[in-house]
This record gives C-alpha cells, structure tokens and sequence, in this order.
C-alpha cells in the first residue's frame, strides 16, 4: 500500500513539474515575439457583445472609415 502512494505521489510530481516547463517555456516565448513585434491578436470574438464590437470587426476588415467614427 505504502509502495502505491509513493508511485502515485511520484507521478504527480512528474506531471506538476512538466506543467510549470511547458508554462514558463510558452510564457518566454509569448514575451519573446512581444519584444520582437511580431506579437499579434487575430482573434477578435473576445469583443463580441461589447461596446467595442463594432470597431473591432472595422479594424480586422480595416474599414477606415468605420474607424474614424
């Protein structure tokens, strides 16, 4: 029994540990491309049913003059 726990403690530590590598390698890389400029945001649903739903739909089909208004 003893044996059991060890192994399934074992296991999780494993799993822990790869999560924080695979989370601290996508956050460097996330800063790397923000440092070069190549740090880009297709997706505009994170607007959708807001005020500002309309002007970021103008921006993705860069609507000038939808955007002066």
């Amino acid at each position: 029994m003893r044996r059991r726990i060890i192994i399934i403690v074992s296991i999780l530590v494993v799993i822990i540990c790869a999560g924080v590598a695979i989370n601290k390698g996508y956050n460097s890389m996330l800063d790397k491309a923000a440092e070069n400029g190549k740090f880009q945001i297709n997706n505009i649903n994170i607007y959708k049913d807001t005020p500002a739903w309309e002007l970021a739909i103008a921006v993705k089909s860069e609507k000038t003059s939808t955007i002066k208004k």
